[in-house]
């Protein structure tokens, strides 16, 4: 297949590394370990993958949460859906679940710890996940987001030349990469946080007579312990990717495109996704994803006005 203008690879944090090294774009000596010819020697590619850093503290109430209650998620006759229908405005249903949410300044003074919280079980991207999160409408969760994490040492490299077989990621979380101890006392400053308001509202259930037990990660797991900072080199996860293919100046070795996405090195390929960030920004990467698929999109149709068809 051919084209007549340019090629927009918009695969990913995982799968736009592993497309250019086997297309013979990226470190020459990992590319030839795996018999891929090299076009282009580009060392950065599937370098300083970055993630944010995740986890939650998980209580069980003794009554139910009223605003969830009788709800079946959009299964047939759902109350739920017939109020959405009727009056969207006042419907739960336009909610994100999300009913309370903080920010936590880390000792350097910017905000590198969000934590939000839901009316629902949810304990890590599991199968099966959502049906658990809104089985008992007795669960409150505290979801901690560690953001501008320190380690940016993560990677993605191929197993094989065979474009079936996912790449080898290896995010080098916490002691495995940079910064760890960092990024570790920031997810437990979230956890912290989190139990402290619970234990405030525990002190006020005299109010609705409400009370709780944490069940993840569970009181065996005290602030402070050892035990619980195992529990988050071992359990916290995350899911925004980011940074495999920075952007930066051709021929500083560390970068794979530059300010208009274009691979370094060729004249008409570019990278549109998460990959190209130098670091996540901020929290959440979707409105910066946005913004740069809307550069992208000027630039070429920019390109596409001086050039003739």
């Amino acid at each position: 297949m051919r084209v007549t203008r340019e090629v927009v690879l918009a695969g990913g944090a995982f799968n736009s590394p592993q497309l250019l090294m086997l297309s013979g774009i990226g470190p020459a000596d990992g590319l030839r370990r795996h018999g891929v010819p090299v076009r282009l020697d580009l060392p950065a590619v599937g370098t300083t993958l970055q993630d944010r850093y995740e986890l939650s503290v998980v209580s069980r109430y003794t009554d139910r949460f009223g605003v969830t209650e009788g709800l079946t998620f959009g299964a047939p006759g759902d109350p739920g859906m017939a109020r959405w229908k009727a009056d969207p405005l006042s419907s739960v249903y336009r909610s994100n679940g999300i009913v309370v949410g903080v920010k936590l300044a880390a000792a350097e003074g910017r905000p590198d710890v969000f934590v939000f919280g839901s009316p629902s079980r949810f304990e890590g991207y599991e199968p099966g996940f959502a049906t658990k999160a809104l089985a008992d409408p007795r669960y409150f969760t505290w979801a901690v987001l560690k953001g501008w994490s320190r380690n940016r040492t993560g990677t993605v490299r191929l197993r094989s030349a065979d474009p079936a077989e996912p790449p080898d990621v290896n995010f080098r979380y916490f002691d495995d990469g940079t910064g760890g101890d960092a990024d570790l006392d920031g997810v437990l400053r979230g956890l912290r946080f989190a139990r402290a308001v619970n234990r405030r509202a525990d002190q006020l259930a005299w109010l609705d007579q409400a009370r709780a037990v944490e069940v993840f990660p569970g009181p065996a797991l005290a602030d402070g312990s050892e035990r619980l900072r195992d529990h988050v080199r071992r359990d916290a996860w995350g899911h925004h990717a980011a940074c495999s293919n920075p952007m930066g100046r051709s021929g500083d070795g560390r970068s794979v495109v530059d300010g208009h996405l274009l691979v370094h090195g060729t004249s008409n390929l570019r990278i549109v996704d998460a990959s190209v960030f130098a670091q996540i920004p901020g929290m959440f990467p979707v409105v910066a994803i946005f913004m740069v698929a809307e550069k992208a999109a000027a630039d070429m149709l920019a390109r596409a006005s001086r050039e003739p068809r």
